[in-house]
């Protein structure tokens, strides 16, 4: 069953995603995506190489597992990337992050990369009308 916005059209990766983007660079250290990473309550950052594409992905628990705070983070990060088309269904997305174990895809458009979606921007989908119902 496809979850529909309001108006009855089915809601995309688009609609869910996190667009404003906080991105690193591959040769930032451990030890300031780290500090990025905690200030912004984020789970997850995409690491950007320098034409601003999506080389990869990294979360907290990657950087704890680092042996060095200043080595650069693309030394920790999951790649390859598993990425998703900004119109893509929840469905699709959903789907994706099940069969690759993931809890986090990178959403592009075209070959830029807009924003992320997470399993917690999955859920809103189900918490947020049930919320609504017992209210």
């Amino acid at each position: 069953m496809a979850m529909m916005r309001n108006t009855g059209q089915p809601m995309t990766v688009g609609d869910l995603m996190s667009g404003d983007i906080v991105a690193v660079d591959g040769l930032d250290p451990v030890e300031a995506v780290r500090e990025i990473l905690l200030a912004s309550g984020l789970h997850a950052l995409p690491v950007l190489d320098e034409g601003a594409r999506a080389i990869g992905i990294v979360t907290l628990a990657d950087l704890f597992n680092a042996e060095d705070e200043q080595q650069p983070v693309s030394s920790v990060m999951a790649q390859p990337i598993v990425t998703i088309d900004v119109q893509a269904s929840l469905a699709e997305a959903a789907s994706v992050m099940k069969s690759e174990y993931l809890h986090h895809l990178i959403v592009t458009e075209g070959l830029e990369t807009i924003g992320i979606l997470s399993t917690f921007d999955l859920l809103t989908v189900f918490v947020e009308p049930a919320a609504n119902r017992n209210n």
